[in-house]
């Protein structure tokens, strides 16, 4: 996500592999983990569940091992690693929101690019919070597939929200 400067209700946690920001409710592994052929969204719920059952984990390594995980669902394994060096393999599936993206309310640029940027920013957000509404607003002079900045703000069926300031520079996030 080059060039993405997120903000607000997000929970950071560096992990390798293009998974990384994504809000969560369970303190990520001390260490390093890392998502194979996962959204950031759904990698993030997948790590923080792993990370929270067995005491001492060290790293979290996902897989997604049918055809898709993505916001509708998924299933994979983990690999847990504990600080002894022990490994703790599991299986995962997940049931996500079933329903399409909802089509963003848009401000100040074209509805492809705030479709684009509607469609990255949902990518890290957790496939099991059903999204009810997107709004999103160039805050820059003007926001192109090129080049702009826009606030996005999510709204989630259980009515919290996440909000975030995008920025990108080369192609749309």
């Amino acid at each position: 996500m080059a060039g993405v400067r997120p903000v607000g209700m997000l929970l950071v946690v560096a992990v390798l592999g293009g998974c990384g920001l994504g809000p969560g409710s369970v303190t990520a592994p001390e260490g390093p983990g890392s998502c194979a052929n996962m959204p950031e969204g759904a990698c993030q719920e997948q790590i923080d569940r792993a990370a929270a059952r067995p005491p001492g984990v060290t790293n979290v390594d996902a897989a997604c091992t049918v055809r898709a995980c993505d916001r509708k669902g998924g299933a994979g394994t983990v690999v847990v690693t504990l600080a002894n060096g022990a490994t703790v393999e599991e299986t995962f599936a997940y049931t996500g929101d079933p329903a399409p993206i909802p089509v963003p309310a848009c401000a100040g640029m074209a509805l492809d690019v705030c479709r684009s940027l509607a469609t990255s920013t949902v990518d890290g957000l957790p496939p099991t919070k059903a999204i009810r509404a997107i709004s999103i607003a160039c805050t820059a002079s003007s926001c192109t597939q090129d080049r702009g900045e826009a606030d996005v703000r999510v709204r989630f069926g259980d009515g919290s929200e996440f909000q975030t300031n995008s920025g990108w520079a080369g192609a749309t996030p």
